[in-house]
């Protein structure tokens, strides 16, 4: 018995770029109003040769890549460019996440504790060096 090949003429290269297009759009446009109205939260993307990669924290189902090697062929600086992205954000939002844990200090006496810091220190220095 001979297989007749199957034919699929809507579901080709161009609908598949179209499809994968489309969502990281909406995805970018989410990720970009997040980040607007949530200052702190490090949600961002961006495009590497036709690859959307988003950033909307570390649980979000929105972090994620849109079109790897639909509208390039593969490359690994491509890849490599895309890691990077990734661990940025990624550290991006866990420091962001520490700053948020830290306890508020406000800035002027944060900043007059190092400065009777520093004037501390030059004292010190000023004394070893007489004697």
């Amino acid at each position: 018995m001979r297989e007749s090949a199957v034919s699929y003429p809507l579901a080709d290269l161009s609908l598949a770029r179209r499809l994968e297009r489309a969502e990281a759009e909406g995805c970018a446009r989410f990720v970009e109003a997040r980040s607007r109205l949530v200052l702190d939260s490090g949600a961002a993307w961006i495009d590497v040769a036709g690859t959307y990669a988003m950033f909307d924290g570390p649980s979000s189902p929105l972090t994620q890549t849109f079109g790897f090697g639909l509208f390039a062929p593969p490359a690994a600086e491509n890849l490599i460019e895309l890691e990077r992205f990734s661990a940025i954000a990624a550290r991006r939002c866990q420091r962001l996440a520490a700053q948020r844990r830290a306890p508020r200090i406000p800035h002027r006496l944060h900043a007059n504790e190092v400065a009777h810091a520093l004037e501390e220190r030059k004292e010190r220095k000023e004394n070893d060096a007489r004697t």
